[in-house]
């Protein structure tokens, strides 16, 4: 194929920021893999000591966020963070640490009183509300709470009863909670790691595999192997018993099975301080999703291996998240350092993510607290039960003729954008774009088009459908080459030459350079009508369209 990219995950690569550690080559290695895996994501060095595993947050200052700020500057829709490998594990902050992926989550969000949230020392607990976290509490016949530890996990039965579910994230969308300002401040953020840089290489291929076609294997939900670390039990078993009713695979097994084997899974979750015996024996489809409820799964020293290799962590403490990425995991969840019981992501991250959802939003709208000990592993872009927009145009254009991009997706399409030589020039809701491409010669273009909502059907939920506005984008880029029209053959007929009278008014010549105003104030125009019609979503004033519906199955 000509072109260098199609559509393949969730927001879109210009939305992405790599970190990584322009001192270790193997850290560059990831980040270029990862970019010319999601064409269009931007590279961000920066320049600290790998062997450094708590950095302290003026360190941190300095060395991170002063070189990330410059990256993101003038880039006000990049929404995700991606670090690599080779960059410190956790923040010393004035007391405390923090994951060094929850502290960057955070940017610059302040306090009413201008205090930053980033350096704030951590309590006892966490205690940092996130205002992207959706869902509510257990209703009569839901499930039955039978300790303290399982009232924290309670957001799936507020999300099955949900008509709308959120709109795809974007920065920008972020907004207040528990007094701290978060407009413009908030990204999704995960790692590329595991116990060595291959690890982090596969993350990537596994993210971009899962998008090949819709999961097939099923979400499974285990009890956990103790009380505490059972807390998320009664609403697992809750989500995966709602999800099957909706036609997704899923499997709850009851009790622990400390020697687990012999599933195909999407989808891990229970508790275990012990839970090796229980990882190996089992397949992790591409796009798979793990998270196991205990306290050091993350710790740094659960990265390291033995000098030779062959042991891998050297040290463990209970059970490292590395070793579910080296059995085939797409996304692991994990703290890096004691979170206490109420830090861990709620079930309704299953509920996201087989509503199309990416890995980073899922993990993002179903986490109670920001700024705490919480890592992922994996590629946020991640998203498996999606179908990504169809965007084409075509690599040749005639000088003077519009330049045609169209998309497809089995939902419509809500909006169409289009970069040329690097600027955005033009943007329309619906399936086609017309632009005058002008100059003569090859140009990088690159288009990019977000799906319409989806209707999901779930006629035994509480509520028979829900409107899912993920806003799955897909796009394309390559060069385009416009070239000179053809001269007309003029016939001689042996008759007089007659001249054309100008037309009244003005006679000016419009050139290729001229051509181009209209359009760009056409498409600013279009842009600012996109971004209006956001706002009134957010509000709930913009009506929703019911089209094909999940599973693209007739209802």
């Amino acid at each position: 194929m000509w072109w260098t990219s199609i559509a393949l995950a969730a927001g879109a690569p210009r939305t992405v920021v790599v970190l990584y550690n322009a001192d270790v080559p193997e850290s560059l290695a990831v980040a270029e893999h990862y970019v010319e895996a999601r064409p269009g994501a931007h590279l961000c060095p920066v320049r600290v000591d790998p062997t450094v595993v708590d950095l302290p947050f003026a360190e941190f200052a300095d060395l991170i966020r002063s070189p990330l700020d410059s990256c993101l500057a003038g880039e006000p829709e990049i929404s995700t963070i991606v670090t690599v490998r080779g960059l410190p594990n956790r923040v010393a902050l004035e007391s405390g640490v923090a994951s060094l992926e929850a502290v960057l989550q955070v940017g610059h969000a302040a306090d009413l009183a201008g205090n930053e949230v980033a350096s704030a020392p951590q309590g006892f607990s966490a205690s940092q509300l996130n205002p992207m976290f959706s869902g509510g509490f257990a209703q009569a016949g839901d499930f039955v709470l039978s300790n303290l530890y399982e009232g924290s996990y309670q957001a799936s039965p507020g999300v099955v009863r949900e008509e709308q579910l959120p709109i795809g994230f974007e920065r920008s969308k972020a907004e207040s909670a528990g007094g701290t300002d978060y407009a413009g401040e908030l990204f999704l953020v995960g790692r590329l790691d595991g116990f060595d840089y291959d690890d982090a290489h596969s993350l990537i291929e596994r993210s971009i595999a899962a998008e090949a076609a819709l999961p097939t294997a099923p979400m499974l939900c285990m009890h956990g192997a103790d009380e505490a670390r059972g807390a998320r039990d009664p609403e697992c078993e809750y989500a995966t018993r709602m999800l099957a009713l909706a036609g997704v695979p899923t499997l709850w097994i009851d009790p622990w099975d400390a020697g687990l084997a012999g599933h195909e899974v999407m989808a891990w979750m229970s508790g275990a301080d012990n839970a090796i015996g229980a990882i190996d024996g089992n397949t992790y489809a591409p796009g798979a999703i793990v998270d196991n409820l205990t306290s050091y799964g993350a710790v740094p020293q659960n990265f390291v291996c033995s000098e030779d290799g062959l042991t891998c962590p050297a040290a463990e403490s209970q059970t490292s998240i590395a070793r579910w990425v080296r059995a085939g995991a797409t996304l692991v969840h994990g703290t890096v350092e004691e979170p206490l019981n109420n830090a861990f992501p709620n079930a309704s991250l299953l509920l996201f993510y087989a509503a199309g959802y990416s890995a980073g939003e899922s993990a993002l709208f179903a986490q109670r607290f920001l700024h705490w000990h919480n890592l992922w592993l994996g590629d946020p872009m991640t998203t498996p039960y999606a179908t990504r927009p169809t965007v084409q145009f075509a690599p040749e254009v005639v000088d003077g003729s519009e330049f045609v991009v169209t998309a497809s997706h089995p939902d419509g399409i809500y909006t169409l954008r289009l970069w040329v030589d690097g600027a955005e020039v033009a943007a329309a809701f619906g399936e086609e774009l017309r632009y005058p491409l002008n100059g003569l010669g090859a140009h990088e273009v690159y288009a990019e088009a977000a799906a319409g909502n989806h209707t999901w059907r779930h006629p035994a939920w509480p509520v028979a459908e829900s409107v899912v506005r993920a806003r799955t984008a897909g796009w394309i880029s390559g060069t385009v080459t416009v070239t000179e029209a053809e001269a007309p053959i003029l016939e001689d007929t042996g008759g007089d030459v007659v001249e054309e009278e100008e037309p009244a008014g003005c006679g000016c010549a419009v050139g290729p350079a001229g051509n181009a105003a209209p359009a760009l104030i056409v498409g600013l125009v279009a842009l600012a009508a996109i971004r209006r019609r956001g706002r009134l979503e957010q509000m709930g004033l913009e009506p929703t369209t019911s089209r094909m519906p999940f599973w693209r199955s007739p209802s």
